[in-house]
């Protein structure tokens, strides 16, 4: 499909800038043109009904930025937010404007980074990238804020997929979960953290429960790092699916991202239904295939196959499900998805 018809997904740096967005101890500067901006504050009460929002930058650059170069518009910026906000950490996030242009946004950081002494950073934003990618490379971007520390103690991180109300309902649930199964104390779940300096106390855990593909990397970086083994705790989840279907009958399809698809067929392995058809939203290595979600809604609209998918889609199926409706305990508190 050669444009949106039906519905678009939240891009790479939609995902890093909703994830990045709670840090209050961290500057955003926006490396794009005026009315690019990532900055839809709309969309964040969509995700987090009590969210505060707070000032982000702009470089709101213009034609003759474009033509003489932008290096010194970011550093005014730069200078501005030290003297402004009294933060370490800066983040510069890249645009389909630079990308685009090929300018070096990651370059453009270190070399702030060295002139300011501060942790002036970007982190790798492509047009071709999902927001899955994004999910990805925000949580490879944390290594550089975990610290060692040779004090260990009885305690558990959750780590782990993007901030949202309904994720952390989730890793609510994975907390009492694994606190009784394990004895062990909550530590710090990664969602609640609200500033950049308290991602330092996630080394003085024992244990990491790993909640997505996407935080995978961190959870092994710690691992070999700072020796903090880690569990993978989607299956924790298995037994919080209340799906009211019949295990005979029509084929079902799955459409969601790569965690989604893992949890539903542990989920269906358990119950012994194989009429199972599981397909990803996002590119991602692995069993799966992938389609684009305008060309999965042209091809399944007149199925008869019950499709179990994000509920901003549901109104082009007969027979659907949303995928984040699986337990009515979550169903109940988040408007979202009722």
């Amino acid at each position: 499909m050669q444009f949106v018809k039906y519905f678009s997904l939240p891009s790479d740096r939609m995902i890093l800038f909703y994830n990045f967005y709670r840090f209050k101890d961290l500057a955003i500067i926006d490396y794009s043109t005026v009315g690019h901006g990532v900055t839809n504050l709309g969309e964040i009460p969509y995700l987090i009904k009590e969210e505060k929002y707070c000032d982000i930058y702009s470089l709101a650059l213009n034609e003759n930025d474009i033509a003489l170069g932008s290096f010194k518009k970011l550093e005014d910026v730069v200078k501005e937010v030290i003297e402004k906000e009294k933060v370490d950490d800066i983040l510069v996030l890249p645009s389909a404007f630079s990308e685009v242009l090929g300018i070096d946004v990651k370059a453009f950081a270190m070399s702030l980074a060295l002139k300011y002494q501060k942790n002036i950073f970007s982190v790798p934003s492509k047009l071709k990238n999902s927001f899955y990618d994004g999910e990805i490379n925000f949580y490879n971007s944390l290594k550089r804020f975990i610290t060692t520390s040779n004090v260990k103690s009885n305690s558990f991180n959750i780590i782990g997929d993007t901030y949202s109300d309904f994720n952390l309902l989730k890793h609510d649930y994975l907390i009492k979960r694994i606190s009784k199964k394990y004895n062990l104390v909550l530590n710090k779940d990664i969602l609640k953290v609200k500033s950049i300096k308290e991602l330092g106390v996630l080394s003085k855990a024992s244990l990491n429960i790993c909640t997505s593909e996407s935080s995978k990397s961190l959870c092994e970086y710690m691992k070999e790092k700072i020796h903090i083994d880690y569990i993978d705790g989607r299956g924790e989840l298995v037994s919080l699916i209340n799906l009211k279907i019949k295990e005979k009958g029509d084929d079902i399809v799955i459409y969601s991202n790569i965690d989604d698809l893992i949890l539903f067929k542990k989920y269906f392995e358990k119950k012994h239904i194989d009429n199972i058809t599981y397909i990803l939203n996002h590119p991602y290595k692995g069993e799966f295939d992938y389609i684009e979600t305008n060309d999965f809604v042209e091809r399944f609209k007149n199925s008869n196959s019950l499709i179990l998918s994000f509920n901003d889609i549901k109104d082009y199926f007969s027979n659907f499900i949303s995928i984040n409706s699986f337990n009515s305990e979550f169903d109940s508190k988040i408007d979202l998805f009722d």
